[in-house]
């Protein structure tokens, strides 16, 4: 029986790998942290460039190894300079997440510096999760606001027969355009991620990724919706 539950959590993660990206590679917002009593939704889109062999595979004409990849979020001000952010990255998992302003003024458009720390399940709890980042960003030049940073993902087996898995750890960089209730951030994340599956050769990924504020994706976008 335990071996027929090995068996099993292997396919599930190997088909969950080719389907959909299961831990949130994206942050998708700057060191700024949302307004105390406020709230703030967002959505995600994306692939995984490699997600599914080796990179320079992934890169080739075929383009048939990149992983589609979607996040919910919705973020909570709790203070001037904290909020709480509860996402669900690839429909399969749950994390919260708290980010700490920790230099800069509480404004949307101020250069900043913040830290956050999150954790919860993903790959359908097989697997508990366990996140930390590094953000920096700029003060708004025009309508554009430039952020980026450091961070580090790990997963652990909770469940009989998940595999175990070392750390991701990559940089992010990228833009938040408009102001208001309506932004748009394309972001560019490059991760070390080994694959704990086997399916494929490579440890590096390409993470290209849009998040919105305020507007949704048009149904089917990438054809996976």
């Amino acid at each position: 029986m335990s071996h027929l539950r090995s068996s099993f959590s292997l396919i599930l993660c190997g088909v969950l790998t080719l389907t959909t990206a299961c831990i949130p590679y994206t942050v998708g917002s700057t060191a700024q942290t949302v307004p105390v009593g406020e709230q703030v939704r967002t959505t995600t889109a994306g692939f995984v460039i490699g997600g599914g062999s080796d990179l320079r595979d992934s890169i080739g004409a075929s383009g048939r190894t990149n992983v589609p990849m979607s996040d919910v979020e919705v973020r909570w001000g709790l203070t001037d300079h904290s909020d709480l952010g509860l996402r669900i990255p690839g429909a399969s998992g749950l994390v919260l997440n708290y980010k700490t302003r920790r230099q800069g003024a509480a404004h949307p458009d101020s250069a900043g510096f913040a830290t956050m720390i999150g954790g919860g399940v993903v790959n359908w709890a097989q697997h508990a999760f366990l996140e930390g980042a590094l953000i920096w960003s700029g003060a708004r030049t025009g309508s554009t606001v430039r952020y980026g940073g450091l961070k580090v993902m790990h997963t652990l087996p909770i469940a009989s027969g998940a595999l175990t898995d070392t750390p991701t750890i990559g940089g992010f960089f990228g833009f938040r355009i408009g102001d208001g209730e309506t932004t748009i951030s394309p972001e560019l994340g490059v991760y070390y991620d080994r694959s704990a599956t086997g399916i494929r050769t490579g440890s590096i990924v390409v993470v290209p990724a849009v998040t919105l504020r305020g507007i949704s994706f048009p149904q089917r976008i990438f054809g996976w919706f």
